[in-house]
Parts: structure tokens; C-alpha cells; sequence
């Protein structure tokens, strides 16, 4: 047998041999791993079902971060999960978008049962408003509430026709520009 291996043209062809076997087994197994990512949609099917919650929590929480996913879509996660770990993962995503237009809803869910989704849309009003009033999600529901008028207020104030403040929450560099260029002229500087 060892004569026969010597030869060239049979060792070239034991490995060619070799070779397209193993490729033909990484292939195959490549094909069993690159499936397409979830789409959206299958993804708001994951996370409303009511499969394991950590297969939902995970289905949110990717979904908040999909390239395709629509406000429509976090917002009907918000309104029909059961879950507070799903829906804090869709609140964050209207955060993270500063969806100034959900800005409502958000400072109602600051009032849900769950500490979890109050703290998340918290946040997220925080991070849309630019405004820190001192929110605690753990704290007693009358101090909550004294905080959440505030929030309510200040979007009526953003409702006013010479209010800019929906203007600058869609635009944060133009509300800097705004107020540096205010800055300079209250201090007269150039």
C-alpha cells in the first residue's frame, strides 16, 4: 500500500477526494446554520404569542432594533403584550426612534402596575423631551403623579401654535443651534 500512495497522480487524487468530502460536509452544514434573519413581522408574531417569555422578550428586543420594524408595530407590541419585559423592550425602541409623536402615551405608561414599563417610558420620555424632571418609577404614586402633571403640561405647553419645542425634539441640533445662538445674543456675544 505504501508503493501505492508514492505515486503522484494517486496521492493528488486521494486528496482531491478528501477535499470535496470535506467540502461537501461544510457546505451542508453551512446551509443548516445561514437561514435568513426574522423578518419584522415574524418577529411581532414572536413576541405577541404566547410561546416561552424568553423567547418573546428575545423576539422584542430584536425587534426594536430591526431595520423594517414600523412605529405601528412597536406600538401594538406595547398595547397587546402581557409581558412588562416585551413591552419595556418596545418602549425603548420609541426612545431610542425619539418618536416625539408618542410622547402621550409614554407619560401615561409612566403610570402602569408595572415598575419595569414605568421606568422604561420614564426613559424614554427623558430621552425625547430632553427635559429631567426627577421621575422615580419606584417612588409613591403621589410623587409619580406630581412629576407626570409636570410632563403632561409641558406637552400641552408643545401644543401652543408658537411653541418650537415639538420642532426641537424632532431636531436636537436645531434646537442647540437654537439656544447657543440665543445664548449669544442675551450676552452679547458674536
Amino acid at each position: 500500500m505504501g508503493d501505492f500512495l508514492r505515486k503522484p497522480v494517486l496521492q493528488y487524487s486521494v486528496a482531491a477526494a478528501g477535499l470535496l468530502v470535506f467540502c461537501v460536509i461544510l457546505l451542508a452544514n453551512f446551509g443548516a446554520f445561514a437561514q435568513a434573519p426574522p423578518t419584522a413581522e415574524e418577529l411581532l408574531a414572536t413576541a405577541l404569542n404566547e410561546g416561552p417569555q424568553e423567547d418573546r422578550i428575545e423576539a422584542a428586543v430584536a425587534l426594536s432594533h430591526h431595520e423594517d420594524v414600523t412605529l405601528e408595530m412597536v406600538h401594538e407590541v406595547i398595547q397587546k403584550s402581557s409581558l412588562p419585559p416585551v413591552r419595556a423592550a418596545a418602549i425603548a425602541a420609541l426612545g431610542n426612534r425619539r418618536d416625539v409623536d408618542s410622547l402621550p402615551v409614554l407619560i401615561d405608561l409612566m403610570e402602569d402596575e408595572s415598575e419595569l414599563v414605568r421606568g422604561r417610558a420614564g426613559i424614554a420620555v427623558e430621552r425625547i423631551s430632553g427635559l429631567r424632571m426627577g421621575y422615580n418609577p419606584a417612588d409613591t404614586p403621589e410623587n409619580r403623579e406630581q412629576t407626570i402633571a409636570r410632563y403632561r403640561q409641558f406637552w400641552e405647553d408643545c401644543q401652543k401654535p408658537d411653541s418650537k419645542f415639538i420642532e426641537f425634539m424632532r431636531d436636537p441640533d436645531a434646537a442647540r443651534a437654537h439656544a447657543e445662538k440665543f445664548r449669544r445674543e442675551t450676552h452679547g456675544e458674536d
